[in-house]
């Protein structure tokens, strides 16, 4: 099973949670590129999100941008990591969809590179 299927798997069994709890998880598409950085659910009072990894989800993008990248735009200037992070603080982290919005989590070892 291929890692793009596990993960789907994963995003429909957190969406089945939700609905047998009659709670609104709220996931980032496309799930092939971002479901692969899910590490589960968090809870606020009575909102729940889904909790990415925000250092794995950086580094798919990253790897998606330089993939999706004609060579000939791979030169000095070509840095996908920083293309990464600015998709995700204006795409992502800028993208308020209400109380059901995602979180993503920073682990201590990666504070330093924020």
């Amino acid at each position: 099973m291929g890692k793009g299927m596990r993960m789907s798997l994963l995003r429909e069994a957190l969406s089945e949670w939700a609905i047998e709890h009659e709670v609104t998880l709220a996931f980032l598409d496309p799930s092939e590129l971002y479901d692969v950085a899910i590490v589960g659910v968090g809870r606020r009072f009575n909102d729940w999100f889904v909790v990415y990894d925000q250092t794995r989800l950086l580094n798919e993008l990253a790897a998606d941008i330089e993939d999706g990248a004609d060579e000939d735009e791979k030169g000095e200037d070509f840095h996908p990591m920083e293309q990464a992070i600015e998709h995700f603080d204006f795409n992502i982290i800028g993208g308020w969809i209400g109380d059901s919005t995602p979180v993503f989590l920073i682990k201590p070892d990666d504070l330093e590179e924020i």
